[in-house]
């Protein structure tokens, strides 16, 4: 079936993107969804080159390069991983899930949250301050609280609906083509 919108409207409308999905291009005829990073358009996000990148199994490895503030002084080369999921659900509803294996994509830049998530120092209150979403139980498990609107994400596209791999309010997509000139994926 040929929807005439974008993946954001339809996401919204039938609730779940896949990958393997065929979608439409002005450029490609029929792309193919490989799959979706978590994104946030904030202030800190980094503005996505797909040439600057290398695409494996599961992630997106982009090279940033900063501008250096002196004139003698080579531009910085910066590594920055972005993890590649394969199904989207957004049901419109909240979930109460355990942040211990989530990625979440809106604290990606917070020293505590890395640090919880590199399995170092936890420190709850720190934690609880950097988003109103984190609460801590009465066992000291860390939890995180969608909000209706956010997309969760899954690592497969068997995992149950309980198995939130990563949650973002936004996503950009990975698409793959067999190139007709040269026969290879692009």
């Amino acid at each position: 079936m040929m929807y005439m919108t974008n993946l954001s409207d339809l996401l919204f409308s039938n609730k779940e993107l896949t990958s393997g999905m065929i979608v439409g291009s002005r450029l490609v005829k029929e792309p193919e969804i490989y799959g979706f990073i978590p994104y946030t358009e904030n202030a800190n996000s980094i503005p996505l080159d797909i040439r600057l990148g290398i695409i494996t199994s599961d992630r997106f490895v982009y090279l940033a390069v900063q501008s250096s503030s002196l004139l003698d002084e080579p531009p910085k080369k910066q590594h920055v991983v972005f993890p590649i999921y394969r199904k989207l659900l957004c049901d419109n509803m909240e979930h109460d899930l355990l942040l211990e294996n989530l990625y979440v994509c809106s604290l990606k830049a917070n020293y505590y949250y890395k640090e919880f998530r590199n399995k170092k120092q936890v420190h709850f209150q720190h934690l609880k301050k950097a988003s109103p979403q984190i609460s801590v139980d009465d066992s000291l498990q860390i939890h995180y609280k969608t909000l209706p609107k956010e997309i969760l994400m899954y690592k497969k596209i068997s995992y149950s609906i309980d198995c939130v791999s990563a949650v973002a309010p936004c996503f950009l997509v990975v698409c793959r083509f067999i190139n007709s000139v040269t026969g290879g994926i692009s």
